[in-house]
């Protein structure tokens, strides 16, 4: 598959693009709680993502826990997105859900309104968007959204060369 094909490419935050390193812990509390999942930033490290529409969609029910708050979620993701793309995209390219997992919204995926909003904000169509994910709720979500989808694992078989 050849990622250049994308006008847009969305990434979901844990288990994609970071790995939380407190045992039995599946997502970043605080700083210092995370490393970049390294074989995949080495992959995007290939690619020159300023020439590049990006985003992020995740889900952060820690928030509605009251495990951290907002301020402190977009903080930790952007962060995240520093260190994997060395820069920030618009603020409108970061949607995170903060509702509870048993809650119902439209934006906590499996539902697709997180990436139906960054899309919009881009002004692309689905077709030309992809997500990249970790999980089954997010393959589900970017059929909801009805873009393609990549499972991080299979990044190392993606082409970024034009």
């Amino acid at each position: 598959m050849d990622l250049n094909r994308y006008e847009l490419v969305i990434f979901d935050a844990d288990g994609t693009l970071r790995e939380c390193t407190v045992e039995g812990q599946f997502y970043p509390l605080a700083q210092g709680e995370w490393v970049l999942k390294g074989d995949v930033c080495n992959v995007l490290s290939e690619y020159d993502w300023t020439s590049k529409k990006f985003g992020i969609a995740t889900n952060q029910p820690g928030i509605s826990r009251g495990e951290f708050t907002e301020e402190v979620s977009l903080q930790l993701l952007n962060d995240m997105v520093i260190g994997v793309f060395g820069f920030l995209p618009d603020k409108e390219a970061i949607q995170f859900c903060p509702h509870a997992i048993d809650g119902e919204c439209e934006c906590r995926k499996p539902a697709g309104g997180m990436l139906k909003r960054i899309i919009a904000h881009f002004g692309v169509e689905p077709a030309s968007t992809v997500f990249v994910g970790d999980r089954l709720k997010d393959k589900i979500a970017a059929e909801s959204a009805s873009c393609d989808f990549i499972w991080v694992h299979d990044l190392a078989n993606v082409s970024f060369k034009s």
